[in-house]
């Protein structure tokens, strides 16, 4: 086996420039308008305001975290194994990131309309694009790195698999390295790695679309308010039934608790009040009549 140069890597700093106050004003933006929430918790069946709360839980964390993940290498050239477990707690939170910035994507603006699915600007793989790299990534340096069944993330049509070795960060190529041994007795082992600036970069551009995803949360309060506006609400002379039809309305354009909810169920009670006493019944009737819609 012939490795590399040895560099002085003693550091490898994480400069990743991901800024906490950017979740945390997406937080404040879906937290903004309880109409929000109401759309979510029940949709399709589903209750995708959880799956809202579990992105922007791990998006938190992630964006707080990474930097004190320390891949600082003590060892020199030995193996250093807790260093090889930071690189892949590192992958590891990079990935949680795309996952949870793809879901909300998925929530907010269907399936298929992650605006980066094809994006290879970052790794630069003319075949695959850098987000199913990066998952190759995070096979090799975590997820699966003793059942590998590409050298590049792209598997080929044979029974070829790899097995990575314990990840490195003294070779000259990259930051960090493996080498891929291959199932074949024929072939030689592979050197793959990949550089911080890169993977950060990477998730940069991911992390920052968060300022796209506020905007569509905008977008979803205004398209429903809109949309509601264009279905008239039925008219019934008989006040009860009326606030009956408002009650509904409000809880299907609004909420069952925000809105003119406790307006119009004050309303309703004090109209089905049924006074039996004959001294009080003129004034109670009369005072309905001041508040029936």
């Amino acid at each position: 086996m012939k490795f590399g140069q040895l560099e002085n890597k003693e550091v490898i700093k994480i400069t990743i420039n991901i800024n906490s106050d950017l979740i945390d004003k997406f937080r404040d933006k879906v937290n903004e308008n309880h109409m929000f929430y109401e759309l979510y918790r029940s949709n399709a069946g589903k209750n995708k305001w959880n799956i809202i709360c579990s992105a922007m839980d791990w998006l938190t964390v992630v964006s707080k975290g990474i930097t004190k993940i320390n891949i600082k290498n003590d060892n020199g050239f030995a193996s250093n194994h807790l260093l090889s477990l930071n690189c892949m707690q590192y992958i590891v939170a990079i990935d949680i990131l795309l996952e949870s910035i793809k879901q909300l994507y998925r929530v907010l603006d269907g399936e298929d309309n992650y605006p980066l699915n094809k994006d290879k600007s970052i790794f630069k793989q003319s075949e695959i694009s850098d987000d199913k790299y990066f998952k190759h990534i995070r096979a090799v340096f975590g997820t699966h790195p003793v059942n590998l069944k590409s050298v590049d993330g792209i598997r080929k049509n044979n029974d070829e698999k790899f097995y990575a070795s314990w990840s490195t960060s003294v070779l000259l190529d990259y930051d960090f390295s493996v080498f891929l041994y291959s199932n074949k007795p024929e072939k030689e082992n592979i050197k793959f790695g990949f550089d911080i600036e890169k993977i950060n970069e990477y998730a940069q551009k991911r992390y920052n679309l968060l300022n796209d995803l506020i905007k569509k949360v905008d977008i979803v309060i205004q398209d429903h308010i809109s949309n509601k506006k264009k279905i008239d609400i039925k008219e019934n002379k008989n006040p009860i039934k009326q606030l009956e039809i408002l009650i509904k309305e409000n809880e299907e354009r609004i909420s069952s608790q925000y809105g003119y909810a406790h307006q119009l169920n004050y309303l309703y009670r004090l109209l089905k009040v049924d006074i039996k006493d004959d001294e009080w019944k003129p004034i109670i009737d009369n005072y309905k009549d001041c508040n029936a819609p």
